[in-house]
């Protein structure tokens, strides 16, 4: 993994880094690029190490060798020797991964790759008034991915309060806003032929 690999994309003061892995990129061949030890001994799955592995990879390519991952109430910190230090948020799916910084406020993003999943489970989450706009989706149901993704999202960033995402969050028609508990949460969204990605920004 090199940061040429990255593909950055960036809107609301925020910058997104995007890397996938490939076959050969193993855990074992991710430790060996990762300046310290990070013990994946007690994952099972080859690939939920990698992606351990390589979003902290990621974060040393990106932030220098000393940047360290730290969690405080789930929300992950980034630990490093420059100032200042950004929020972050970091999301993972099907061998993609992706970190989100922002220097100001707290960040929520969120990537999910294309599949049969959320047409599965849509009428789940999301509520009848975002259904109702939502009867135009294509056939790979974009609009429902990319509400998925704003709600992931802004529960990276509220957490609790807004779990039961269909009764306490909707997306605004054209997902430019996230609204939840009384407030209006900036948002921005990005698709490409094999995902759907989303941040968004917490209250100024």
């Amino acid at each position: 993994m090199q940061p040429s690999d990255f593909v950055t994309y960036s809107a609301l003061g925020c910058q997104v880094f995007v890397a996938e892995l490939y076959d050969d990129d193993t855990s074992e061949a991710l430790q060996a690029q990762l300046p310290y030890d990070f013990d994946v001994s007690s994952c099972k799955s080859e690939n939920r190490r990698r992606e351990l592995l390589g979003i902290r990879l990621m974060l040393c390519l990106l932030f220098g060798d000393d940047a360290r991952l730290e969690y405080d109430d789930n929300r992950p910190r980034l630990v490093v020797s420059s100032h200042p230090t950004p929020h972050i948020s970091l999301t993972h799916s099907h061998g993609i991964l992706a970190v989100a910084v922002n220097y100001n406020v707290h960040i929520g993003v969120d990537l999910e790759v294309f599949g049969k999943k959320i047409a599965r489970v849509r009428e789940r989450f999301l509520s009848t008034y975002e259904l109702e706009h939502q009867t135009d989706d294509d056939g790979r149901l974009t609009k429902a991915h990319l509400s998925w993704t704003l709600k992931e999202s802004l529960y990276k960033i509220v957490g609790d309060p807004v779990y039961h995402f269909r009764q306490k969050i909707e997306i605004s028609p054209d997902f430019s806003n996230v609204w939840a508990l009384g407030h209006i949460y900036p948002a921005h969204c990005w698709t490409t032929d094999r995902y759907a990605l989303s941040i968004v920004t917490d209250l100024q």
